[in-house]
């Protein structure tokens, strides 16, 4: 099943669910020096590896 996300205001499709860590990984975007931020909120880099990413995050 494919989830729907937008990243930097494009949309991009996944295979499944993961983590905002793993997915950062995968896309070989480093977690130090990188802000990040999911559904208009500041996801702190101690959070990374417990957020799901969902469909239409």
């Amino acid at each position: 099943m494919e989830i729907k996300i937008q990243i930097n205001g494009k949309e991009k499709k996944i295979e499944k669910k993961m983590t905002l860590a793993s997915f950062l990984e995968l896309e070989g975007i480093p977690l130090k020096g990188t802000a990040v931020e999911l559904n208009r909120e500041i996801v702190y880099e101690s959070m990374v590896q417990q957020i799901i990413i969902k469909d239409g995050d």
